[in-house]
């Protein structure tokens, strides 16, 4: 479970596959994660953020760290993961609890991270779904007779 504040991203102000105050961009640190540590495997990766109380530093230069996601912020994060990997990532987390105040933020992250099976409308991918739900079952088939040969 990695964290995306007080690092090398930040995603809550540049996006997931953006570069500007951060001095990586998330997509990079998370594709290496996905591609390199879980053989593509996107849903060992869960993305991490903080809600409050990240923004000031702790090192001897001061500064701030600009680390701190809100909803929205958080929200298009996982719309842009899911974009990128479909809905078969590993989630979301976020740093302290105390400050979801009222259920607001997570409620928010929440319904970002429902998966949306309805196709994209980006011109690139026309008709390809955002993720693939199965809920078909396969009837049980008998077992072959025994005749004589």
């Amino acid at each position: 479970m990695p964290q995306y504040y007080n690092g090398l991203t930040r995603p809550a102000l540049d996006g997931f596959a953006s570069l500007g105050l951060g001095s990586e961009r998330a997509i990079d640190h998370y594709d290496n994660l996905v591609t390199d540590m879980f053989s593509g495997d996107q849903s060992k990766v869960v993305f991490g953020f903080c809600i409050d109380d990240c923004n000031s530093s702790s090192g001897s230069g001061g500064g701030s760290s600009n680390s701190n996601a809100d909803k929205d912020q958080a929200s298009n994060v996982v719309n842009e993961i899911e974009d990128t990997y479909g809905c078969n990532h590993g989630g979301a987390f976020f740093w302290v609890a105390d400050d979801d105040q009222n259920g607001e933020w997570s409620s928010a992250v929440s319904n970002a991270l429902e998966c949306d099976p309805q196709p994209t409308k980006s011109p690139s991918n026309i008709g390809i779904p955002k993720c693939v739900t199965d809920d078909s079952t396969i009837a049980p088939t008998s077992a072959p007779s025994k005749g004589k040969g």
